[in-house]
């Protein structure tokens, strides 16, 4: 008796670490509580990590043909650039809240929103290359070797993710995004902005890096989930899921390190 109590209280207490190991993403809380009410997944059509990481590259790809297209398609006036920008950025972050709350389209609106953003990007990168040829090299090397610092420290479990450090990145995540939003907002509406997020000097700077700090966060978070989400036998489409998730926080620290290389 003493035994089976023991193995509740511990089966108790991993369900409530998967919970909080699980809060800082709302796109895979709620892949978790999709999970929670389907029945297991025969093998062979269940999400594999192999497969979402198959998902991760062909969103890459499809993010680079984009920028590619969109560098090329520059307008020379960069007033409407500017815009051009911000109204593809608008477009891919509704694309990917949509997401979030529909997984099961994911298919469709994963490569959707890599679209968008390769095409923002694409419009960025021929800018930047008109004023500085070297800073989209620069920005997209420093986000590789960043990617795969992440991959290999998370792989190798050299670094234990506390429940009170994911619940700082959930805050430190949120508050940025709103800061974001509320930018976003101000210039298309006022032709406004936020000071801090623009600034070239000292305060500027730490917050570009405070924001890249915590996109590595959320870029290793993402992996970790990755990884333990494709052993819950879930349908095939959450391949592209994960890796929609996974695209979000790489696209912000790939975007967060050009801002910092500019400035």
């Amino acid at each position: 008796m003493n035994e089976e109590k023991q193995e509740m209280i511990v089966n108790d207490e991993n369900k409530e670490t998967e919970k909080e190991e699980n809060r800082h993403n709302p796109a895979i809380r709620k892949a978790m509580e999709l999970a929670e009410q389907m029945e297991a997944v025969e093998e062979g059509a269940a999400a594999t990590t192999r497969g979402a990481f198959y998902k991760i590259i062909a969103l890459l790809a499809v993010v680079f043909v984009s920028a590619a297209i969109s560098f090329q398609l520059l307008s020379a006036v960069p007033s409407t650039v500017l815009k051009t920008v911000l109204g593809l950025a608008l477009a891919a972050f509704c694309t990917g809240i949509y997401t979030c709350r529909h997984p099961e389209k994911s298919s469709v609106l994963a490569p959707l929103y890599a679209t968008l953003e390769g095409a923002a990007l694409g419009q960025m990168a021929a800018l930047d290359w008109a004023a500085r040829s070297g800073l989209v090299l620069q920005s997209l090397l420093v986000t590789f070797i960043i990617a795969v610092l992440i991959i290999i420290v998370f792989s190798h479990k050299w670094f234990k993710l506390h429940p009170a450090f994911r619940s700082v990145v959930v805050l430190s995540t949120a508050a940025i995004a709103l800061l974001y939003l509320a930018d976003l907002v101000l210039i298309l509406g006022f032709d406004m902005n936020i000071i801090l997020i623009h600034d070239a000097g000292w305060k500027g700077i730490a917050f570009n890096l405070f924001a890249i700090f915590v996109a590595i966060c959320n870029l290793g978070l993402d992996y970790v989930e990755i990884r333990k989400l494709s052993k819950k036998n879930l349908p095939a489409y959450f391949e592209w899921f994960l890796a929609f998730g996974f695209m979000v926080s790489l696209i912000w620290l790939y975007l967060e390190i050009s801002r910092f290389l500019r400035k």
